[in-house]
């Protein structure tokens, strides 16, 4: 069933960031930022898939680095650099918002405070970890899209794609494990090769699907 929903929850993201294109480069910016704060909330739930237990943010994640992907090929690096900024000032401002929101002093009548408090209170080192491996890899895809586009005109885009995210979510993956989950899980190289192994899954079902409908959606010139 759990696989079911995470092909469904990929089919619909290639959807939107379709339809999204069509809108421009500032909607696609918009759709970002709120992908890559859905990111951080719900790496919060466990689920398996596959037999491998990982969280539902994988797919988000995957989701915002093809963004900065198709911003950089149809507008330029100016415009996909400037979706890196918006995305992580977005992520910050929530994170302040989302933590003033805590700061409320609940009434005796209130009871969804505490469901609050375990969604928007999570581990600070969890935060930071995840705020640098997410502006650490979004460059990283920034700089390899441009590499590939300048010394790789042979390669098809979906295979472009698929090997600079693919390298993106490598770094991005290391990081967030060895800032974020040292001497707190007890086999780093496992949940690294598991949440790699899911998103290169990801990956592939993305460039895929995406490949094929970003054609539909695309305005004729």
């Amino acid at each position: 069933m759990n696989e079911f929903i995470f092909f469904l929850q990929i089919s619909l993201l290639v959807l939107t960031i379709s339809w999204f294109l069509r809108l421009g480069p500032e909607a696609l910016i918009g759709l970002s930022a709120f992908l890559s704060i859905c990111a951080n909330l719900f790496v919060l739930k466990q689920i398996e898939i596959l037999g491998w237990n990982c969280t539902c943010s994988d797919s988000f994640a995957i989701a915002v680095l093809l963004i900065t992907n198709v911003l950089q090929r149809r507008f330029g690096s100016f415009i996909a650099t400037n979706g890196i900024i918006i995305s992580f000032v977005a992520m910050m401002i929530f994170t302040m918002i989302s933590q003033l929101h805590l700061w409320y002093r609940p009434s005796s009548f209130d009871t969804n405070h505490p469901h609050f408090f375990a969604l928007l209170q999570p581990h600070p080192r969890i935060l930071l970890a995840s705020l640098i491996a997410f502006l650490v890899s979004q460059c990283l895809e920034l700089r390899l899209t441009m590499w590939f586009q300048k010394f790789s005109k042979k390669i098809s885009w979906k295979s472009q794609a698929f090997l600079s995210i693919s390298l993106s979510q490598a770094i991005d993956t290391m990081l967030f494990t060895i800032l974020g989950l040292y001497q707190v899980v007890t086999n780093l190289t496992s949940v690294f090769l598991v949440s790699y192994s899911l998103k290169s899954i990801s990956l592939f079902i993305f460039t895929f699907l995406l490949g094929r409908l970003m054609p539909l959606f695309t305005k004729k010139t």
